[in-house]
């Protein structure tokens, strides 16, 4: 992971959201990816 990733981790609400146990849990599997605006991430169904 990027180091300037952990720190900018509250700028995310969902990963802002998580208590910082669940958040240490996850951060190593976490990767910074960019996206266009409006891209749909996942769709149901």
């Amino acid at each position: 992971m990027i180091p300037s990733t952990t720190a900018d981790h509250r700028a995310n609400h969902l990963l802002a959201a998580l208590q910082p146990d669940d958040f240490a849990f996850l951060e190593p599997h976490l990767e910074m990816v960019s996206l266009p605006k409006g891209t749909v991430v996942y769709e149901t169904g």
